[in-house]
């Protein structure tokens, strides 16, 4: 399927260079196939790391990581170059992968400024005696690669000590929230500050993040995952 069409495209097209973007990681495998065969230079670009990525390596077993390892190695043995997210990331898959030293090159992650930036400027000092401190946090909370907990234990604490709090912040979690930090929600008695919300559209989570006055961003477990 994939590396078929790839080929269609390459008969047609005679492209210098093929970049694959991964995940899923069955692009890289593709790709590594369509440049032996035929002989076009290959530019793996990575989000998140196949081999070593804080999420996968939290659910998949051991047997099953050694062999994504192994497939690994012999796909980017085609490499004619490797881009990953972070400094962290590039050690980590020279340190994996030697034969890739001088071919690793960082791309750090960046965003697009047009629908957000520039519409309107919305500070702390604007929501003091307007409106609540709107503290908002969009997209994929893992449980236990990219999450909230401390957070929401910190809340708990500020509202133990100064309820009145509850008119001055609200926070809201929108995407894919795992079960237990909805269950933390409401079993620490935080539904009034801490709203969840599903997926939500572009234009809609866009004003979302406009009308917020602090963007949250979850720190992974590690250093070689963007959040």
């Amino acid at each position: 399927g994939l590396v078929r069409a790839g080929a269609r495209i390459i008969r047609r097209f005679r492209p210098s260079v093929i970049v694959s973007i991964a995940y899923p990681w069955t692009t890289h495998v593709a790709a590594a196939v369509l440049s032996k065969v035929f002989g076009t230079p290959w530019i793996a670009d990575y989000g998140d790391p196949w081999t070593g990525n804080p999420c996968s390596d939290l659910v998949l077993p051991q047997w099953r990581r050694r062999i994504d390892e192994k497939v690994e190695r012999r796909v980017l043995s085609r490499a004619s170059a490797v881009v990953v997210t972070s400094d962290a990331t590039r050690e980590h898959y020279l340190g994996l992968f030697p034969f890739l030293r001088g071919r690793v090159e960082v791309v750090r992650g960046g965003f697009q400024e047009g629908p957000v930036v520039g519409r309107r400027q919305i500070g702390l000092e604007n929501s003091v005696g307007s409106h609540p401190l709107r503290i908002l946090h969009a997209g994929r909370i893992y449980r236990r690669a990219r999450s909230p907990e401390q957070l929401l234990r910190a809340v708990r604490r500020l509202l133990n000590e100064c309820s009145e709090l509850e008119r001055e912040l609200s926070i809201e979690l929108v995407g894919e929230v795992d079960e237990q930090t909805c269950e933390q929600v409401c079993d620490w008695s935080l539904s009034r500050v801490v709203k969840v919300a599903p997926w939500k559209t572009r234009a809609a989570v866009t004003e979302d993040l406009r009308r917020a006055d602090v963007l949250l961003l979850l720190a992974n477990r590690g250093g070689m995952q963007v959040p």
